[in-house]
């Protein structure tokens, strides 16, 4: 696979619930060259994290085991920091982040890097 230098060394926080796809999606970002903060299974984690280091973007699961990434998106987009949603479920988000970008899973890789490379665009 190919890619431009969009998320080479950009810190990209990762919220998943399932270890499985948490391992997934740290696989895919870091051979895509970026660097995974997390990947965080719970909301209290997450947002240690995000108070830890400086971001660059997230990819958060709506849905968690306990609870909802929202609180930790409304944070983010305080901070001016972009994020996108993977989730089957994206009647969860409601019209919490209009303009989040969603992936619905199941996704291919391809679909994760394209948005996470647009959303780093203009940064």
């Amino acid at each position: 696979m190919q890619h431009d230098q969009a998320l080479i060394d950009r810190r990209l926080l990762v919220v998943e619930d399932d270890p499985l796809i948490a391992l997934d999606l740290q696989d895919i970002l870091q051979k895509a060259g970026a660097v995974v903060i997390g990947p965080a299974n719970q909301l209290s984690t997450a947002e240690g994290l995000f108070q830890q280091y400086r971001l660059d973007a997230a990819v958060l699961d709506v849905r968690l085991e306990v609870g909802t990434t929202l609180p930790l998106a409304d944070r983010l987009a305080a901070a001016g920091i972009p994020f996108l949603f993977q989730t089957s479920d994206p009647g969860a988000i409601g019209d919490a982040h209009p303009t989040a970008p969603v992936l619905r899973k199941p996704f291919r890789s391809e679909q994760l890097i394209e948005a996470l490379q647009a959303l780093l665009a203009n940064r």
